[in-house]
């Protein structure tokens, strides 16, 4: 019988796990589906150890938590949108960089089936919050953030080929750090189906609550 082993990111880390054991065997258990679908519900994020680096697997492991959906900018680095729908390439020759400009935006708090309230922050493309737009809001969303940064325990990542992750965007703000770029860089990333119907765009109404 196909197993796998878990156990914390970190020893001081309140969030996340390391996951052994994963294959094409192990998935085809839909006990192993569900243990690691509860992983991630219980600690946001996981980091799969000494697994198959091949799109095969990672789209695989990607089904376990819900159907792929296209990348959010259209006409994007997507590898094979017919047969890999959401997997996109992120690479840069050495000596080159690649990045990708979209309009940010923030939106307000709502919740998760769990109970949890959510807000999205996004200081770094934040305009104002909407309807308070001076000192006063300005203020108000300084002092919200300054509360997260004081309050985050940060998890710097250091990669392995024979690594695989996942991190739930309801719960973790995150970031890259960069690479040197006199070295090649290649990296697949799956986007996973999702509640994205909860926020609202800059200037559309706001709706009634259900």
């Amino acid at each position: 019988m196909a197993s796998i082993g878990v156990r914390p990111l970190t020893d001081e880390h309140p969030f996340g796990a390391r996951i052994r054991g994963v294959t094409h065997e192990s998935l085809r258990d839909e006990a192993i589906r569900q243990q690691i679908r509860d992983v991630f519900e219980d600690r946001g994020m996981i980091v799969f150890e000494e697994i198959e680096a091949s799109d095969a697997l990672q789209i695989e492991l990607s089904s376990v938590f819900g159907p792929a959906r296209e990348y959010a900018i259209k006409g994007g680095p997507s590898i094979d949108e017919e047969n890999m729908p959401g997997v996109i390439d992120i690479a840069a020759d050495a000596g080159k960089a690649t990045m990708y400009d979209f309009d940010g935006e923030i939106v307000a708090g709502w919740q998760r089936q769990t109970g949890e309230k959510v807000l999205h922050l996004a200081p770094w493309q934040a305009m104002a919050i909407e309807g308070q737009e001076n000192a006063q809001g300005d203020a108000l969303f300084t002092a919200l953030w300054d509360e997260v940064l004081a309050r985050m325990q940060p998890y710097w990542h250091q990669w392995r080929p024979d690594q695989m992750a996942i991190w739930d965007n309801w719960r973790f703000l995150h970031s890259v750090s960069g690479h040197d770029p006199k070295y090649p860089r290649a990296a697949r990333r799956t986007t996973i189906a999702g509640d994205y119907g909860l926020g609202r765009f800059e200037g559309d109404p706001v709706r009634e609550r259900a």
